[in-house]
């Protein structure tokens, strides 16, 4: 979620799968959701907002779906079949995701993508938040964490690069910093400071470009890697399949148009070993 607060460090990404100026990667042309027969399946449920800050949220036996933005028209579709289709329009941000909560610590996701966007900046990968314990026993230490598979530039905007992870047949440099949010999962507790994780999937230098609109994200291998670097996993509340975008300009009711269609379904894979 774009935070409006004076922050320490701030996640602002951006990526493109189709777009007016370049083509990154594709598995169906916008022509087709209109006539696939993906979209054309009833929906089990939906919610659409227009420009008010809007948030909702639903749970099946197996998932929760979330819509989320803060102002523009943004709508989710979600289908018997577990994908989700979302569509925004003059967005400032808005969020579509399919969580498994509280989420285990050997999740994995296998997703498929397929998207256009006429303008803005978009993201989507693996996304969720835990919290560890202090010296005292109390759960005070939230994490929020990304696995960032798709994007137009490396979003790692003023987190600090701390190292890289090669897994699921890619790299991904690891950023980490402190955010300043009134904004975040665990408000209703009162909580505004919380570390940031974000494992970025490289597209340049000597590992080539990885960027991938399908394929496996293996939680566990980032677990464990994050805990090298001083932050094991504590008490999982979340782990989500997310796409999320923003108005490239930051001007409330721009042209922003996005459309996704997303499959994605939790398993397990590898294990957690806290590092060691």
């Amino acid at each position: 979620m774009k935070n409006t607060d004076q922050i320490s460090d701030i996640s602002k990404i951006k990526f493109t799968l189709v777009n007016c100026k370049s083509l990154l990667l594709t598995i169906l042309p916008l022509t087709l959701f209109t006539s696939s027969p993906l979209y054309a399946q009833n929906d089990a449920w939906d919610r659409c907002s227009n420009h008010d800050t809007y948030d909702a949220t639903h749970a099946s036996v197996d998932y929760t779906y979330e819509i989320w933005q803060d102002w523009g028209d943004a709508c989710i579709y979600v289908k018997h079949n577990g994908d989700f289709y979302t569509k925004w329009s003059n967005i400032g941000n808005s969020l579509a995701r399919k969580s498994v909560r509280p989420g285990k610590n050997n999740q994995s996701i296998d997703f498929q993508v397929s998207a256009s966007i006429t303008e803005g900046n978009v993201f989507y990968g693996a996304y969720g938040w835990w919290r560890n314990e202090n010296s005292t026993g109390k759960y005070d230490k939230a994490v929020e964490y990304y696995v960032v598979e798709n994007y137009d530039y490396e979003p790692r905007d003023e987190l600090v690069e701390t190292g890289t992870l090669t897994t699921d047949n890619g790299t991904y440099k690891i950023y980490i910093g402190g955010i300043d949010r009134d904004k975040n999962f665990y408000v209703n507790e009162g909580l505004k400071h919380f570390t940031q994780i974000k494992a970025i999937r490289v597209n340049s230098g000597d590992t080539g470009d990885n960027r991938r609109s399908s394929g496996r994200i293996t939680m566990a291998e980032h677990f464990n890697k994050w805990a090298t670097l001083g932050w094991p996993l504590g008490r999982l509340d979340e782990v989500a399949f997310k796409v999320e975008g923003y108005d490239n300009n930051e001007n409330e009711y721009s042209a922003s148009v996005v459309e996704a269609y997303v499959a994605a379904t939790m398993s397990t894979a590898g294990s957690y070993n806290g590092g060691n």
